[in-house]
């Protein structure tokens, strides 16, 4: 049975040997991206900044998430061309509930607005992502006081999304709820 025993070990050294050959391979990409090199490097700085965008402000702060996903997005945009309006759409989403979540809602509802605009130019009318960019941005809405606005858009996000998701879709079924929980609350 002793062979058994050297055989695990030589495994699990491959294991610990590939897992510093990966970690090695990594670095190097990232040393990559540092100077610019290499194809994907966007990518992998964008994911990189991505990860920060999300977790720092939880431990941060709400400052810290504007911060980041301002950061984010003056990269994302810069790269465009690699990295896909997708990621600009998604940024201004999130850089928007930040700046909310700071006490500048106005600034926060003009990136959610802006993220709704370039969702809509990117993905086109009727596209899931188009769909759930307003629906966020209808809660923001809502919750920021502008209660008439936020009705009429989810009014007529839940129709659009009832016809082309069908309604028992959960975006259809969770905007038809906010609809009666808005209009329950006055």
């Amino acid at each position: 049975m002793r062979p058994m025993r050297g055989w695990w070990r030589s495994v699990r050294n491959w294991w610990a040997l590939a897992a510093v050959a990966g970690m090695a391979a990594l670095l190097a990409a990232v040393g990559q991206v540092y100077t610019g090199a290499g194809a994907g490097a966007a990518i992998l700085t964008l994911s990189a900044r991505f990860e920060e965008a999300v977790w720092r402000p939880r431990v941060d702060g709400p400052a810290e998430g504007v911060r980041c996903w301002s950061e984010l997005l003056e990269f994302a945009q810069a790269e465009q061309a690699e990295t896909g309006w997708s990621f600009v759409v998604y940024g201004l989403g999130n850089m928007g509930e930040w700046q909310i979540k700071a006490g500048d809602t106005a600034a926060g509802l003009d990136s959610m607005r802006r993220a709704v605009e370039t969702a809509y130019t990117g993905y086109g009318p009727g596209h899931f992502h188009v769909l759930m960019t307003e629906y966020a941005y209808a809660h923001a809405l809502h919750n920021a006081g502008e209660r008439e606005q936020a009705y009429e858009l989810m009014n007529r996000l839940a129709e659009e999304a009832g016809q082309l998701l069908g309604e028992a879709h959960q975006l259809t079924t969770d905007a038809r709820e906010a609809l009666r929980s808005w209009s329950a609350s006055g």
